[in-house]
């Protein structure tokens, strides 16, 4: 996983720039370039990387959920009880 803090630095600069920025928290995500993967490997194969990219349009659709926690994962039957940090 890569986080993709230039992307939300240059939408802050942008804000700033414009007259627009406010202060507060900012959550960006994979629909709007937050975090991503690197593609760098070169042992992807390009079967590899059309699944990861069918994946992730997935998440950003809604399809596959993601759950913010565990215990929210649990809760909703997406997680196996009893899994533990080591």
């Amino acid at each position: 996983m890569i986080k993709r803090v230039e992307n939300s630095s240059l939408m802050v600069l942008k804000a700033v720039a414009d007259g627009s920025f406010t202060g507060g928290v900012v959550q960006m995500g994979m629909a709007d370039d937050g975090v991503g993967y690197s593609t760098a490997n070169p042992e992807l194969s390009a079967n590899v990387i059309k699944q990861v990219d069918a994946a992730k349009a997935d998440i950003i659709s809604g399809k596959i959920k993601l759950y913010k926690t565990y215990r929210e994962a649990l809760a909703a039957g997406a997680a196996p009880a009893g899994l533990a940090a080591l």
